[in-house]
């Protein structure tokens, strides 16, 4: 054989295989949860939604919690796992930092996240510190019209919204045993079709009192520490995250906790007060 005939057989070779990566994309991870009975119960869903039409899309849509009621100093830190392309690992400092002082926590995964941390979270969700709860399959804002925030496109169809909550949840009942029991959007925001979808898929949708805004990579951890202080009073519900390891939230986390500490208050899981949020 030529070294020509040699030539065009690599060469052959090479464009059938970039066909195949075309072609052949790599098997849906979540292709296991859309099983008939999950298609049947999602087209009852559509049937009842798929007339109506968003009239708002924010961070506040009625039905969304973001608060405890209560008189009592106690505080929900909520921690979100994103995964996507600018945070996609998990920051150990702040998990090692709530274990070793025993704070409990409500963490918020993306299906997303569980993908590329599969072995970090059946750690975190094997721990009674930690409540796992939901953030969606994609980690999309959750609407029925594509609504966009922060350059993230939302689901764009009651089809969409469905299979970003539902399958999420299924996802993390496979892996835990355990339903998760709130759902956080994407970027916090929701349009108000898609906060009755949380609620008929059987989850509460919770945001924040406030947010220390530790996603910005420019804040420096003083400010996070000042953020947090500022937004924690009786019944608060913090949002951190925990994709971040290059950030400082870790260390601003546990300023303000020892702070808060000293001024009497206390941390508990959502879970805890499933019926007092409002």
């Amino acid at each position: 054989m030529n070294m020509k005939i040699i030539i065009k057989c690599i060469i052959m070779l090479m464009v059938v295989f970039i066909f195949s990566l075309k072609t052949c994309p790599y098997p849906d991870v979540n292709e296991k949860y859309k099983s008939a009975d999950y298609v049947d119960f999602k087209n009852n869903i559509i049937s009842r939604y798929s007339w109506q039409k968003p009239v708002i899309f924010s961070l506040w849509p009625a039905g969304v919690k973001t608060r405890i009621r209560t008189d009592k100093k106690i505080i929900a830190l909520t921690f979100d796992g994103c995964g996507g392309t600018a945070g996609k690992r998990l920051d150990w400092k702040i998990i090692n930092y709530l274990k070793k002082e025993g704070i409990p926590a409500t963490l918020f995964v993306s299906g997303n996240w569980i993908d590329l941390n599969h072995d970090a979270f059946l750690i975190l969700s094997s721990s009674g510190l930690f409540d796992i709860a939901n953030h969606g399959l994609e980690h999309r804002p959750l609407s029925v019209r594509g609504f966009e925030i922060y350059n993230m496109t939302g689901t764009r169809s009651v089809s969409e919204a469905v299979d970003e909550v539902e399958l999420n949840a299924r996802k993390i009942r496979d892996i835990t045993g355990k339903s998760p029991a709130f759902y956080r959007s994407a970027g916090a925001h929701y349009d108000d079709i898609g906060v009755r979808l949380v609620y008929d898929l059987g989850e509460t949708p919770v945001n924040f009192t406030g947010t220390p805004n530790d996603s910005d990579l420019s804040l420096h951890e003083d400010r996070v520490f000042e953020n947090i202080i500022r937004n924690s009073r009786s019944g608060s519900i913090i949002l951190l995250h925990m994709n971040h390891p290059e950030k400082n939230t870790g260390i601003a986390l546990a300023r303000a906790v020892k702070f808060l500490k000293e001024k009497g208050f206390s941390f508990v899981k959502l879970r805890d007060y499933v019926d007092d949020l409002i």
